[in-house]
C-alpha cells in the first residue's frame, strides 16, 4: 500500500485486514529482529512499515515461535510483565492491569 498520493512518506510493508482468518502477528526488521508480537482484534487492522510480517492462526503458534526465537518463557514473561513488546490481549496469560 503506497499513501504517498497523499504526500505522506510512508511505506507499508506489512498489513493485516479487517477479517483476516490469522489474527496473532509477529513484526520483525530486515535484520530479523523481533520488534512486536502479539494480536490485532477482527474488524481492525494492523499495518507496519517493517519487510517481515509473520501471522498465525493460534496465539500457541506465536508463542512456540517467539520462544523458539528469543527463548523459552519470553512470550510469557512477556505478556505477564507488561513489556511493550507484546501488543493486545493474551487468552492464555493474565496481564498487568492498568491503573
Amino acid at each position: 500500500m503506497d499513501y504517498n498520493r497523499w504526500g505522506w512518506n510512508i511505506k507499508i510493508m506489512g498489513y493485516i485486514d479487517k477479517t483476516q482468518e490469522k489474527r496473532w502477528y509477529c513484526i520483525k526488521d530486515e535484520t530479523s529482529n523481533i520488534h512486536l508480537f502479539g494480536n490485532v482484534d477482527l474488524g481492525n487492522v494492523l499495518t507496519t512499515g517493517q519487510p517481515i510480517l509473520l501471522v498465525y492462526l493460534t496465539e500457541d503458534e506465536l508463542e512456540i515461535y517467539v520462544d523458539n526465537e528469543l527463548g523459552a518463557d519470553y512470550y510469557k514473561d512477556a505478556v505477564e510483565s507488561g513489556n511493550d513488546i507484546f501488543m493486545g490481549i493474551s487468552q492464555k496469560y493474565p496481564m498487568p492491569t492498568l491503573i
